[in-house]
């Protein structure tokens, strides 16, 4: 496990912000890589952004699905545990629409549920003459906030870009304001002025009590 401090910049609307951010980079060849980037955030919780590679061209043992389901819901249990925000997407060659039909893809979806991230991208990102797979992925353990999530449909490649946008209000710093009273010559000098100014006669007629 590497840590180390970096500039990240990342487009949120229309406004480019720059924040310092800590990269956790877990990196196991032949099953996975990850790279985590923990975000700094005054208005919510600090947002971990993961970017995912889990290759599938290996032999077992290698890129098994089991040892990689275990190795990720751990690392979203911790991210749980820690009460921050998270997203992980990456190209991780488990197709998800085959869930109805392959055991161990229904229980890697099964385990992700269970440590409460949904996948937003749920129509196929690679498309073919004969085939159509959904193994680019997107999980977020943040399912209250406004996002938009989207695959961009080309003709020039088979494999579809994908998107996921997410609205973070500002910080917003309250003015305080604080009342007192500034017994300077001049206000004295001012209220006095103002009580010779003033009729008591209808308040010392008066034979009301209230």
């Amino acid at each position: 496990m590497i840590v180390r401090e970096v500039v990240l910049v990342y487009l949120l609307k229309i406004t480019l912000i720059i924040r310092y951010v800590t990269i956790l980079v877990y990196s196991c060849p032949t099953f996975f890589n990850l790279f985590l980037f923990e975000i700094s955030n005054q208005s919510t919780k600090n947002e971990i952004v993961g970017i995912i590679y889990r290759p599938n061209t290996e032999p077992p043992p290698h890129a098994d699905i089991d040892i990689f389901e275990s190795t990720l819901c751990e690392i979203m249990h911790i991210i749980n545990k820690e009460d921050k925000q998270c997203i992980i997407m990456g190209d991780i060659n488990i197709d998800l629409l085959k869930f109805e039909t392959h055991p161990k893809t229904e229980t890697y979806l099964d385990s992700i549920f269970c440590n409460g991230y949904l996948p937003v991208i749920v129509k196929p990102t690679r498309i073919t003459a004969s085939s159509a797979t959904l193994i680019d992925h997107i999980y977020t353990n943040n399912i209250t906030s406004r996002s938009h999530s989207g695959i961009i449909i080309t003709d020039v490649q088979t494999i579809l870009h994908f998107v996921h946008i997410i609205s973070i209000k500002a910080a917003q710093h309250k003015t305080s304001f604080s009342k007192n009273r500034l017994f300077s010559a001049n206000n004295i000098n001012l209220f006095k002025t103002n009580l010779d100014h003033s009729h008591f006669r209808d308040i010392l007629e008066s034979t009301c009590p209230n």
